[in-house]
């Protein structure tokens, strides 16, 4: 899939990322579109003018480890239900969601959850893959 032919804005549930940019020669870099372009725009700092663009008036979003990215799904695999994830959070895509959490299979992955049935499996970083945004709370 081309990434120019999703929405820009990082509020769109159905946009893909990738996690690492393999263009630098490094894999394991957080420096993929996930990074760049998603929470790049969540984390905008306010504007001169004193309007926080920052999603939700907060900037200071991050990637979810796996065991947060799963702690939204609804039952273990195989779901019962497509999306398989709790309805207060919203619109949920059902492609493969990337976590922070690396080690899965080699240095060059990243453990993902299928929102759409609630499996935990290694997803390369330089794949697209679609990205949700969590923060600590206080």
């Amino acid at each position: 899939a081309d990434p120019s032919q999703y929405n820009r804005d990082a509020h769109c549930v159905n946009n893909l990322y990738t996690w690492t940019d393999l263009g630098d020669g490094d894999d394991t870099n957080p420096d993929g579109t996930a990074f760049t372009d998603f929470l790049s725009e969540l984390n905008q700092a306010a504007t001169d003018d004193g309007n926080s663009t920052c999603f939700a008036n907060h900037c200071d979003w991050r990637i979810p480890r796996l065991t947060e990215l799963r702690s939204i799904v609804n039952e273990e695999y195989p779901c019962s239900t497509n999306p398989c994830v709790d309805s207060s959070f919203g619109a949920t895509a059902t492609c493969l969601t990337f976590s922070s959490t690396s080690g899965a299979a080699a240095p060059s992955a990243v453990w993902a959850v299928a929102l759409s049935n609630g499996v935990v499996t290694g997803a390369y970083k330089d794949t697209l893959r679609c990205a949700r945004a969590v923060r600590d709370t206080q």
